[in-house]
């Protein structure tokens, strides 16, 4: 991952439908290069899915705290298939699995929920759902901070 990478995800997540060719012609690259990049970022897993949203204009976005008595690795995997998953992370203190769920209405959130419940392993969960995005940047709720290059994660 590079600045050019970052680039062509930032006008992605903003519209996944953007034409390679538009988007070429924002960042002064050519199209294939776009066309090659955003192939190699599927490949690798940086892009997973390309979301369509229905209902409201932004969906419905939620954490959930998975705590574990076992399998932690499995069941963050096991999460991270699920439809409505976009990131899952295993994370240190009272709860040892932290899963970020974006759908267009709540029920696909509840369903998934719901799935992680029933996982082997899994104690309890707490889903928190977002209300507002205060800063204005979709990328903020996985932890990266742009003004410090090295901290970029995707």
């Amino acid at each position: 991952m590079d600045s050019l990478d970052n680039e062509i995800l930032s006008r992605l997540e903003k519209n996944s439908r953007k034409p390679f060719l538009s988007i070429a012609k924002e960042i002064g690259v050519s199209e294939g290069t776009v066309r090659k990049r955003v192939k190699e970022m599927i490949k690798e897993g940086v892009i997973r899915k390309f979301t369509i949203l229905r209902g409201s204009k932004e969906g419905v976005k939620a954490f959930v705290l998975i705590k574990t008595s076992k399998r932690t690795k499995e069941i963050a995997k096991k999460s991270a298939s699920l439809e409505s998953v976009n990131n899952v992370y295993e994370i240190s203190g009272a709860f040892d699995v932290i899963a970020y769920l974006e759908a267009s209405v709540v029920e696909s959130i509840n369903n998934d929920v719901d799935k992680i419940r029933e996982m082997e392993g899994v104690v309890s969960t707490t889903t928190h759902f977002v209300l507002n995005n205060v800063s204005g940047k979709s990328h903020a709720i996985y932890g990266w901070d742009e003004s410090e290059p090295q901290n970029k994660k995707i």
